[in-house]
């Protein structure tokens, strides 16, 4: 019998049109058992898996992937042959948190309730989805343009100054 080259291999995660928030994000899928699976960033060769038994494999990437919009292909090989690549799966890599303009954001007495606060966050990046974190409560803000805006209830007053202790982030 004239040997075949494997079946195309899959990846599973990360998802088509995905944002990952690591620049070593690891790739999980299926090919067939037995083989070597090749990965390959915007088509340049990055790393090598081999599938168990059931055909399962894990890549964690030896090298770090930029920021930005990236197309990831996987290829698998055995007794000597080589499969044709995976259809592109496309993944956007986000490790830059928001951008906040100073420091420290204000956070406005509401009218709602002393322990409300009106906040506001602005962007000069291209963040998508960010919170805010004070006094171990967290909420997510609404995005309006380049700014964030949302309200913090907090159960204990933690400001008499109006100014608030914030820890924003970018999630995905």
């Amino acid at each position: 019998p004239t040997p075949v080259p494997p079946t195309v291999p899959t990846i599973v995660t990360p998802a088509d049109q995905s944002i990952v928030q690591t620049k070593q994000p690891e790739i999980v899928g299926a090919a067939q058992a037995g083989s070597t699976v090749t990965l390959l960033v915007d088509g340049q060769a990055q790393a090598t898996a081999v599938t168990d038994d059931n055909g399962a494999y894990t890549i964690p990437t030896a090298i770090a992937i930029g920021d930005g919009s990236h197309t990831l292909t996987v290829s698998a090989s055995a007794q000597g042959l080589t499969s044709a690549s995976s259809t592109g799966t496309r993944i956007t890599v986000d490790t830059i948190g928001p951008t906040v303009d100073e420091r420290r954001t204000y956070a406005l007495y509401s009218i709602l309730s002393p322990d409300t606060f009106d906040v506001v966050v602005t962007s000069t990046n291209d963040a998508t989805n960010v919170h805010c974190t004070c006094g171990g409560v967290t909420t997510s803000l609404t995005k309006d343009g380049n700014a964030f805006h949302g309200q913090l209830r907090l159960d204990q007053r933690t400001s008499s100054t109006g100014v608030l202790g914030l820890t924003i982030s970018d999630v995905a």
